[in-house]
């Protein structure tokens, strides 16, 4: 699949105060290779090194900035507004992701341009990438949506708010689980 064909995707960062997780965040996400790929990072306000690590990352950033908020939803939020791209994923600061996890979404949404949502399971682990536990499909299908923040959705999703509403209360069939 050419490298045009790859939809645009933006991944948006929330943080404060995450100075011993953000940079296994960012390298997992700059080891993706994606070849349409806006990264967007909002801060809190940390005061405990985490500027410095976004600072060292600065050339894979599109936009970032350090300002006192409300807490992660407000960078949601703004990073929703911010995004110039189709796609929407959220990266929190103390997750990453496993190896080619948005080129496997990218294929998902050119492969079926009706869908929406593309959602992916995920794993609990600790910081020396032992883990807890695995989450299967068919606990992601009691598990309310977006609640794992693994999941790669169209910017108009965000607007939609009957939509937003049914992902928080049940899987809908416009959707695909890896």
């Amino acid at each position: 699949m050419s490298n045009n064909i790859l939809p645009k995707i933006t991944i948006v960062t929330p943080v404060k105060n995450s100075v011993n997780t953000l940079e296994k965040a960012i390298k997992s996400l700059v080891a993706q290779n994606y070849p349409n790929l806006e990264y967007i990072v909002l801060d809190g306000g940390s005061n405990d090194g985490t500027v410095e690590i976004i600072k060292k990352y600065e050339k894979y950033i599109n936009y970032w900035k350090s300002k006192k908020d409300k807490g992660p939803v407000d960078g949601y939020i703004d990073g929703i507004k911010k995004a110039s791209h189709d796609i929407i994923a959220f990266l929190n600061a103390d997750d990453f992701y496993e190896p080619e996890i948005l080129l496997k979404a990218g294929k998902e949404f050119a492969d079926n341009p009706d869908l929406d949502m593309v959602s992916f399971r995920y794993r609990v682990v600790k910081y020396d990438s032992s883990i807890l536990e695995e989450v299967s499909l068919e606990d992601i299908k009691c598990l309310k949506l977006l609640e794992s923040m693994q999941d790669f959705l169209k910017k108009i999703c965000f607007t939609d708010m009957d939509f937003l509403l049914s992902l928080m209360i049940k899987v809908e069939p416009l959707l695909v689980m890896i």
